[in-house]
């Protein structure tokens, strides 16, 4: 799926920290934050929106 979208894996090395494991028990990086307010932004501009 990632090269049909033109998309590269990250080496872990290459992004400064190792990779992360964990997410399921409530573990995550610090990024997530940030994707996660990104994702929220439209339902909280825009609530009851439909796709």
């Amino acid at each position: 799926m990632l090269e049909e979208a033109t998309l590269k894996v990250p080496d872990a090395a290459a992004a400064n920290h190792p990779a992360h494991s964990g997410g399921r028990q409530g573990r995550h990086t610090e990024e997530l934050g940030y994707v996660l307010a990104e994702m929220q932004y439209l339902p909280r501009t825009y609530p009851g929106a439909t796709w």
